[in-house]
């Protein structure tokens, strides 16, 4: 992401997502859009997609990733200003 290719998940922030869609050739206000959008929106399409598992889909692992997902997009929505 951004300049150096060496992140762990954990420590992607909003300027890491901006400074990569700006070396594709995407503006900054692109890049802002679309990930306003995922924190918007991004709540709502996973619990789509925890009502749509399959019957017998393991619980732990369907809270594990809900956990997972939701933690990126606060963390998004908390470094969208830096």
């Amino acid at each position: 992401m951004g300049d150096n290719r060496h992140y762990a998940i954990g420590s992607i922030t909003t300027r890491h997502l901006i400074q990569s869609a700006e070396k594709a050739g995407l503006g900054r206000d692109t890049a802002l859009s679309v990930i306003n959008d995922l924190i918007e929106h991004g709540p709502a399409a996973v619990e789509s997609v925890r009502q749509n598992l399959p019957d017998g889909f393991p619980g732990a692992i369907a809270d594990s990733i809900t956990q997972g997902v939701l933690s990126r997009l606060k963390h998004l929505e908390l470094t969208a200003d830096a």
